[in-house]
């Protein structure tokens, strides 16, 4: 499991700056979150990854960002110790069945994963304090989302930051 800085998103729109934010952190940048609403245009219609990749590209980092990503990959990833931001539909205000989760876009929701045990896939989750978790079987049920602007459907999307090593581990510092 990835040790990352956890933080939860501010208003109900701004979970991909967060996510965002939180990788950036992982990695040493760092970016007040008011910041990165602005630079990405983040709205109530949520924020394009289009957007996230080309502010990551803008800090030095080489961005992946695409559809299509196994489960196999995100697992490659993590044991490298790269955070996967992804796309899922979460937070639904039903109970939903796993075709329910299939069918539906209306829950878009980015989370970053950073573990696996098993056939459980961990996240970083801005909606909460603390870690989330979803079986691979859910996680592959749910992992898919459509562009709020272009409406380009984005099945199995993951953005992953490399370019740059994972940033020391954070020391108390004296409050000048």
């Amino acid at each position: 499991m990835i040790n990352m800085p956890g933080g939860r998103q501010s208003f109900d729109f701004d979970c991909g700056p967060k996510a965002l934010q939180l990788v950036l952190a992982y990695y040493g940048v760092d970016i007040r979150e008011d910041q990165l609403l602005l630079k990405l245009n983040a709205d109530h219609l949520g924020t394009q990854v289009t957007d996230m990749a080309d502010m990551a590209r803008s800090l030095g980092f080489i961005v992946e960002a695409r559809c299509d990503v196994t489960i196999g990959e995100i697992k490659r990833y993590v044991d490298a110790q790269q955070p996967v931001i992804v796309l899922v539909q979460a937070w639904a205000d039903k109970y939903m069945s796993l075709d329910d989760w299939r069918q539906t876009e209306e829950h878009g929701h980015y989370v970053v994963v950073i573990g696996y045990d098993g056939r459980t896939i961990l996240f970083e989750d801005p909606a909460t304090f603390g870690n989330t978790w979803l079986t691979e079987r859910e996680f592959l049920a749910r992992w898919h989302d459509i562009d709020p602007v272009t409406g380009e459907k984005l099945n199995r999307f993951a953005m992953i930051l490399g370019g740059k090593p994972p940033a020391p581990p954070l020391v108390p510092q004296h409050m000048d």
